[in-house]
């Protein structure tokens, strides 16, 4: 592709770096940092002010204690950000929401529980194995933390977005969260319960950080492609459905998973007008226009009867509680989904990589799963199953799966 015909390139700068590195970027130059992303024609970047580990990458004076020790720049996101900026390279700036190891480590009492009373590992390790992947509770002072903290970043660092990561929605049973679970009239004890608070908890943090972004005045971009692909009665929300969300923000939405349409690749996005004024700039000078039989057949979707829509998700719905229960009563411990046409599973407590477990599974059983290092690798340790088989088909293979042994120890 020629040069002048690359609309747009985007670099997510992964940088979980650990207190245990010693120098990190003693020899960092930012001006030739952002000089090679300018040569390389780079529109965007996403640069970190804190990772998974919970070290800072700038010179806090609110938490400085937690400033990576071995920074030889210590004012690096800012270095970072004014090199890139000056050359036009848009920022983002980066937080974690719910992983932060030396928050989970200095304030325990901060970390989910879960319904057996143990401390809350995303990947099921125990407390003092290796890894950064303590969930912390968003209905703890936690909340409190990550604002001051990030909004540090927001008042001090150049930038033109944020990033917030693992802002997934979590079951969670410590004291802050019964409480408000009893005040709602929901049980901790039922699991059905505990999924509903772990909603309410979800859609409370998105308001609340839209608020947060409003003041800061930053974009919001919510991609909510599977809203409409969800269990148990319940009916998907829309980002822009809060309180000032269409203030600070757009939202995507696709028609490739809750009408069938994924080839056609056809989707819109709604919200601030300014932004989708510069949004449709952009895609000017990338889209030739979409095939009009696909325009119509969008438009028949969206203003037709839903009755198939709430029929693929009875149907996701069954394959879903087949293959979770099914698989959980042979010693495959998969938790059941809330919504979507995928299970996101822990491998068997018999292994440690997904990729060996993905291809053992396949010659022992003909089953096939998708690793979750496919997907980064903070996939490490779960697989993705599609939800593409009948019950009856789901149900063989679960038989077929406990007769080969290779959920034994």
């Amino acid at each position: 592709m020629a040069e002048k015909e690359i609309p747009f390139r985007q670099i997510h700068l992964d940088f979980h770096t650990s207190e245990a590195i010693e120098g990190v970027c003693s020899e960092f130059d930012a001006e030739e940092f952002a000089q090679t992303l300018a040569d390389a024609h780079v529109n965007s970047i996403t640069l970190f002010s804190c990772g998974h580990h919970g070290n800072l990458y700038y010179d806090s004076k609110m938490f400085p204690e937690m400033v990576h020790p071995h920074l030889a720049h210590r004012d690096l996101l800012r270095e970072q950000a004014e090199a890139c900026r000056k050359r036009g390279i848009q920022v983002n700036l980066y937080t974690t929401i719910r992983w932060n190891k030396r928050i989970a480590d200095m304030h325990p009492e901060w970390i989910c529980i879960d319904e057996n009373g143990a401390l809350q590992d995303y990947k099921g390790k125990g407390y003092f194995e290796a890894g950064f992947y303590k969930n912390l509770c968003v209905n703890t002072p936690y909340r409190d933390f990550l604002k001051k903290q990030f909004g540090e970043v927001l008042e001090t660092i150049p930038g033109d977005g944020v990033w917030y990561d693992a802002a997934f929605m979590n079951e969670c049973c410590c004291p802050s969260c019964q409480k408000l679970m009893r005040e709602k009239g929901l049980n901790p004890a039922k699991k059905e319960d505990r999924q509903e608070f772990a909603r309410w908890t979800y859609y409370d943090m998105v308001e609340d950080l839209t608020a947060f972004a409003k003041k800061y005045n930053v974009i919001l971009l919510h991609d909510n492609a599977y809203s409409d692909i969800i269990f148990g009665g319940k009916e998907g929300k829309s980002f822009l459905s809060y309180k000032g969300a269409m203030e600070v923000g757009i939202e995507f939405y696709s028609l490739s998973k809750s009408y069938n349409m994924t080839g056609m690749r056809i989707s819109f996005a709604l919200g601030n007008k300014d932004v989708i004024q510069m949004f449709r700039k952009v895609r000017s000078q990338i889209d030739y226009g979409i095939f009009l039989p696909i325009q119509k057949a969008a438009v028949a979707a969206l203003t037709g009867p839903q009755d198939n829509v709430k029929e693929q998700c009875r149907i996701y719905e069954e394959r879903n509680y087949a293959l979770c229960r099914g698989m959980s009563s042979i010693g495959w411990k998969i938790p059941d989904g809330q919504g979507t046409m995928f299970v996101w599973a822990p491998i068997p407590e018999n292994y440690t990589n997904s990729e060996r477990f993905t291809l053992d599974l396949m010659e022992k059983t003909g089953m096939i799963v998708t690793p979750g290092t496919a997907f980064g690798n903070l996939g490490e340790g779960y697989v993705r199953i599609a939800l593409v088989h009948p019950v009856e088909t789901i149900e063989k293979v679960v038989r077929i799966v406990k007769e080969s042994g290779i959920l034994e120890p």
